[in-house]
C-alpha cells in the first residue's frame, strides 16, 4: 500500500511535534513531581520519586520503539523492482547456427523432440545430432532421457524461460 505524498508530509509534521514536545515536556513533567523535602515520616521522598522514574522509563523505551518503527514504516521508500525481461533473439545469438536449429525444432514440437527427428534436420546428421546434443546438455540448454530405441530431448529448466 502506497501513502500519498501529502499524507506523509502530515504525518512527518505531527511526528516532529510529537517528538519536540516530548523532548522539552517529559523533562518538565518529572521536575514538577519531583518533591520538595527530603523526609516525612521518616522516609526519603527521593527515593519514592527514584523508584517511580525505574516503572517510566521502560514505557518510554517502548513508545521510543514504536515511535521509530512507525516512522520507518512511513517514511521508508518502497521500491519495485521490475521482472527481467529475456529477449529472445538475443539468447539465439549466443547458440551456433546448428544448435539454433535444434532449440527451433524442440520448440516446434512443444517442447520435446526424439532425437531421430532432431537428425533429421537439414545439414544434422545422426553423429553430428548426438555430438551436438552432448555438447548442448554439458553447456545446460537440453536433458536427453532414453526413450526406448532413440533419446527424447527437451529444453533444461533455465533454457526454457529463455527460449520459450
Amino acid at each position: 500500500m502506497e501513502i500519498p505524498k501529502k499524507y506523509r508530509t502530515l504525518a512527518l509534521i505531527l511526528t516532529g511535534v510529537a517528538l519536540i514536545c516530548i523532548v522539552y515536556g517529559l523533562p518538565l513533567l518529572i521536575n514538577s513531581a519531583k518533591p520538595e523535602t527530603c523526609m516525612i515520616n521518616g522516609s526519603c521522598q527521593h527515593e519514592g520519586f527514584a523508584d517511580q522514574i525505574a516503572y517510566v522509563i521502560p514505557l518510554a523505551l517502548l513508545f521510543g520503539i514504536a515511535l521509530g518503527a512507525a516512522a520507518h514504516y512511513l517514511f521508508s521508500e518502497r521500491i519495485s523492482v521490475p521482472k527481467p525481461q529475456h529477449d529472445k533473439e538475443a539468447a539465439y545469438l549466443l547458440l551456433d547456427s546448428d544448435e539454433r536449429k535444434i532449440v527451433r525444432k524442440i520448440g516446434e514440437q512443444n517442447g520435446r523432440a526424439l532425437q531421430s527427428e532432431i537428425s533429421r534436420i537439414e545439414g544434422i546428421g545422426k553423429v553430428k545430432a548426438h555430438r551436438l546434443l552432448l555438447r548442448m546438455s554439458k553447456k545446460g540448454i537440453v536433458e536427453v532421457e532414453s526413450f526406448g530405441k532413440t533419446n527424447t530431448v527437451k529444453l533444461a529448466k533455465g533454457a526454457k524461460t529463455l527460449f520459450e
